[in-house]
């Protein structure tokens, strides 16, 4: 798949040339402190292939500033921290938060938009062989509380 990357002029429209006439194609839209927020396409969402020659309008994409986050810790199974964990969060409306990894106190924090339900999966750090694990549903509302336990992270 081709790829091309833009930047909005300052009416926040973007132009994209040379997408194959036929093919399905998708779009993308990242900003820092914002999340993708109410818009229908995502990247994985194929959009109906253009003619040849055709120029299509999309309808805007309305991206949401973050105005919340979601925080806690990853622990091995006796309370102790996991140091490098990759955690990696995303809502319904977002194509994921990229992965944050957990700190010297086996802490996170992933920003996220007040009232949104995050998917979070947790990654064990780089040289462990514990399964990454899935935690399916976490409210939004700016909490610190989150508390994970990695089975298998246990050192040696």
């Amino acid at each position: 798949m081709l790829s091309h990357r833009h930047t909005t002029d300052a009416e926040g429209r973007f132009r994209i040339a040379g997408i194959w006439p036929g093919e399905p194609f998708s779009v993308a839209v990242q900003a820092k402190g914002y999340d993708m927020g109410g818009h229908k396409r995502f990247a994985r969402d194929l959009l109906d292939p253009l003619s040849p020659g055709e120029e299509r309008t999309l309808d805007p994409i309305v991206l949401h500033r973050f105005d919340s986050f979601v925080a806690g810790s990853v622990v091995d199974p006796r309370g102790e921290p996991v140091v490098g964990a990759r955690i990696y969060g995303d809502t319904h409306r977002s194509l994921g938060h990229g992965y944050k990894p957990t700190d010297h106190a086996g802490r996170f924090r992933i920003p996220a938009t007040k009232g949104d339900t995050m998917r979070l999966i947790v990654a064990p750090p780089p040289d462990s062989d514990a399964p990454a694990l899935h935690v399916p549903s976490v409210e939004v509302a700016g909490q610190s509380d989150v508390v994970i336990v990695l089975e298998g992270c246990l050192p040696e």
